[in-house]
């Protein structure tokens, strides 16, 4: 006979746990937040406005007019009328662009909960079904913070895995994306752009592949601020400083030279990698950062692959900094670029827009920034983040 426990696929123990955590879970909100406010009427936010009782001071439903309830129901468009300390998003599964249309209304971003962030610890979600084993393209999450293939890049580039910043995200994600497409080992040929101090020009060379590493020329890259903050490099001693590569391979496999990415010279050619971390954003313009991504492609072999990570703007899709010394890519100028190098006949790996639903990924960092908590962070009245492409050269 079947087991109607098995056969409902519900493990009741940890129902009940899930239940008494809930309640618990709910008072600790109570006794932080005053004014709560809940986003959807439907059966969660039913189950658990109760628990919430005179905390609650409105429901948002896009049907306000259709629910009868004793509890104060309001439109998306009315939200800003009401007085709340936190506005918790109940409609599981459609978060994110729930978010997305929370910020464009200026609601803040520390006020915005999710039931997952709220209800679970990191704990629990990571050893449930949330875990990640892959980088993929798109957006710095917490959950690809602890997947395998991030932790084992950030050990081997001896980076502490207790400090979860982007930047090492970006350095985890090129790496990774040129190793599963077979492109980290002897034989193959890379070119790296705005290589700074970054580890990965030593990291690739380890595995064997011949490296030409470049940099903006020191006067320039001063004049920019490079040098004084430590982002700038001139020679091939400061590419290996963590020692990743054996010295007498690194200066065997690695070639260093100054670089404009405005102005790439033609000599650079034939190689079976690009990359560039963090970089494009930095050459004067939005125009300029996607005019390089197209110039860059010609130093490709057909079929080669282009690694790019740049700054994203999580919390505007229309407003952003368009020119300067730090531009701000948004969705719509990513998927212009997709679009154009598609239209050419280049693959674009999919890119994942969902910023994620994790504590993490709802902190957003303040100056001075942190070096423990940095996935997000607030940078000239925008929240940004960072953004990884993949490209394939077409044959």
């Amino acid at each position: 006979m079947d087991n109607p426990k098995q056969k409902a696929n519900i493990h009741i123990p940890s129902f009940t746990k899930y239940l008494f955590k809930l309640e618990k879970k709910l008072n600790e909100l109570k006794s932080k937040y005053s004014k709560i406010a809940l986003y959807g009427y439907g059966g969660t936010t039913r189950l658990i406005a109760p628990y919430l009782a005179s905390n609650l001071t409105v429901i948002i439903d896009k049907n306000p007019t259709q629910i009868q309830s004793d509890y104060t129901i309001c439109s998306p468009n009315e939200i800003n009328n009401f007085e709340y300390d936190c506005l918790i998003v109940t409609l599981l599964g459609r978060e994110n662009p729930i978010i997305d249309e929370l910020l464009e209304k200026n609601i803040p971003f520390n006020k915005i909960l999710t039931l997952s962030e709220s209800f679970f610890d990191e704990e629990e979600l990571f050893s449930e079904s949330f875990k990640n084993d892959d980088l993929e393209a798109g957006i710095c999450t917490q959950e690809q913070l602890y997947s395998k293939k991030y932790q084992e890049w950030i050990e081997f580039f001896k980076i502490d895995l207790n400090q979860k910043h982007r930047k090492y995200w970006e350095f985890a994600f090129v790496a990774e994306s040129l190793k599963k497409r077979d492109m980290l080992n002897e034989g193959k040929k890379g070119l790296g752009f705005a290589v700074g101090t970054e580890p990965l020009a030593s990291a690739f060379c380890s595995f064997g592949a011949q490296i030409v590493a470049t940099d903006l020329n020191f006067e320039k890259a001063s004049e920019k601020g490079w040098v004084n903050t430590n982002q700038h490099a001139n020679n091939l001693r400061e590419l290996n400083k963590k020692n990743l590569c054996e010295n007498e391979k690194f200066n065997r496999l690695c070639t260093f030279q100054n670089v404009d990415m405005n102005h790439i010279p033609e000599n650079l050619t034939d190689f079976d990698f690009i990359w560039s971390a963090c970089a494009l954003e930095h050459v004067g313009s939005i125009k300029l950062g996607e005019e390089f991504i197209y110039n860059s492609l010609k130093c490709l072999k057909p079929g080669g692959i282009a690694v790019h990570t740049t700054e994203y703007n999580y919390s505007s899709n229309t407003h952003t900094i368009e020119e300067g010394p730090t531009v701000l890519f948004r969705k719509k100028d990513i998927e212009r670029i997709v679009k154009n190098l598609e239209k050419d006949g280049h693959k674009v790996i999919k890119i994942n827009y969902d910023g994620g639903t994790l504590p993490l990924d709802k902190y957003i960092d303040f100056p001075p920034y942190s070096q423990e908590k940095h996935l997000k962070l607030f940078f000239s009245s925008y929240i940004i983040t960072s953004i990884g492409l993949i490209i394939e050269k077409k044959i």
